[in-house]
């Protein structure tokens, strides 16, 4: 059975833009970064670059924190660099969650707003109403 995975090239494709130090639960940031770019054959796509230690007995997040990884750490450490597919919406939403402001509310109105569009789009990215 042949492999339904895409592949994904993100030196020749359209870089649009990159959200930095994302936060865990906790408010820490965490050392990841989500880069969002545009192919001419697979459309909006991200790929999410975090740095990964081994504790215990499964692979955490570092945190962007000075001092977070020990030199014991430093040793068992990988730079895990995955892609997935993104749809017009999800770049957009993406887009108004980090830049728009909270105060006010026009974040809120923002997102109720694209919660509320009749415009989704097909398989291939294309808007459809």
């Amino acid at each position: 059975m042949p492999s339904t995975k895409h592949h994904y090239d993100p030196s020749s494709d359209a870089c649009l833009l990159t959200f930095q130090r994302h936060r865990d639960e906790e408010g820490n940031f965490l050392d990841i970064d989500t880069t969002v770019y545009l192919s001419k054959t697979r459309g909006y796509y991200q790929q999410e670059k975090r740095a990964q230690v081994w504790k215990d007995r499964c692979w955490e997040n570092v945190s962007a924190e000075e001092g977070d990884c020990d030199q014991e750490d430093a040793r068992r450490r990988i730079l895990e660099c995955p892609c997935s597919a993104l749809t017009p919406e999800q770049v957009i939403r993406m887009v108004v969650e980090q830049f728009v402001p909270e105060e006010g509310g026009a974040r809120d109105l923002a997102l109720r707003i694209l919660d509320q569009s009749p415009i989704r789009s097909n398989a291939d990215g294309n808007a459809i109403r």
